[in-house]
């Protein structure tokens, strides 16, 4: 008689720990998980995007600072390009002066000399 009044009471017992929903806890403890799981994967989402955004930023920024300095270079080597040709003309301007310089004076020179000698010679006819 006592072992069944045992039973009964322990019958009672469950009956009210399921009525609190004690015996339920593994359900909740599995939503539980699966709240936290769904967060860290949400959570693990947004690192990877945040990861994927800086990644192309970084691309990005690394293209656009090679096009800024092939810009450069380009623009570098038309000024310079146009540096020697502005030297080459000079030069060659300088050099074509000298060369007119030259023949003027050389010019010059021979009519001083001709009429040196046509005054001689209108001199000697002369006498």
């Amino acid at each position: 008689m006592l072992h069944l009044q045992t039973i009964l009471l322990q019958l009672q017992n469950l009956q009210t720990l399921r009525s609190f929903s004690l015996l339920q806890p593994p359900r909740l403890q599995r939503q539980q998980h699966l709240q936290e799981n769904q967060q860290q994967l949400q959570q693990k989402s947004r690192q990877q995007h945040l990861q994927k955004n800086r990644q192309q930023l970084l691309q990005k920024n690394r293209q656009q600072l090679l096009q800024k300095n092939r810009q450069q270079h380009q623009q570098k080597n038309r000024q310079q390009l146009l540096q020697k040709n502005r030297q080459q003309h000079q030069q060659k301007n300088r050099q074509q002066l000298q060369q007119t310089l030259q023949m003027q004076h050389l010019q010059k020179n021979q009519q001083q000399h001709l009429k040196h000698l046509q005054s001689k010679v209108v001199w000697r006819v002369k006498t």
